[in-house]
């Protein structure tokens, strides 16, 4: 089984990332995938 702290930290790079490309809306990405990623 994956470990949650491994998709959280893979999900936070993604997301740091998009932000620091496009200057995005962090909270419009990180909810959803925290949602479906984790399963909170």
């Amino acid at each position: 089984m994956i470990d949650h702290s491994l998709v959280g930290a893979g999900l936070g790079v993604i997301i740091g990332a998009v932000l620091a490309l496009t200057g995005a809306g962090g909270g419009i990405l990180a909810v959803p995938l925290l949602v479906f990623g984790l399963g909170l």
